[in-house]
């Protein structure tokens, strides 16, 4: 009975557009993710705590 498209299931059911996406996405995020983590951990770390974590 419910036969309407709906565009943005219809766009997340497309399995290669779909995963694309949601790869790219979470590759650009856990990218930033890391960068941010390491640039942290560079300036705000001291000396003798990284040497003991390293």
């Amino acid at each position: 009975m419910n036969d309407y498209p709906r565009p943005v299931v219809r766009l997340f059911t497309q399995p290669d557009l779909a995963w694309t996406v949601w790869n790219v996405g979470l590759l650009v995020l856990v990218t930033i993710v890391l960068k941010m983590i390491l640039v942290w951990f560079s300036i705000l770390t001291p000396g003798y705590l990284r040497a003991t974590v390293s």
